[in-house]
């Protein structure tokens, strides 16, 4: 028997690994900026944007996770 999560949804499986990696990027762009710019290596502007673009992606990963749980109950 295949005992991994996911593994009979074939695309769905790796769409939820994709969604987990982008939830990580984004949340060590969030924290990542904030260091960065404590260290002066970049300005405050540049640390908005990275900041923005974390809790951009990790907004557009919460809707992409529920797309495809609503796929995996169909």
């Amino acid at each position: 028997k295949n005992h991994w999560r996911f593994a009979s949804d074939g695309w769905k499986g790796f769409v939820m690994k994709f969604v987990w990696l982008v939830r990580i990027i984004s949340v060590i762009l969030m924290a990542g900026s904030i260091g960065s710019v404590e260290l002066k290596r970049i300005d405050e502007y540049t640390g908005f944007l990275q900041v923005a673009l974390g809790i951009t992606l990790m907004i557009l990963s919460n809707f992409w996770m529920r797309e495809v749980r609503k796929e995996i109950k169909k």
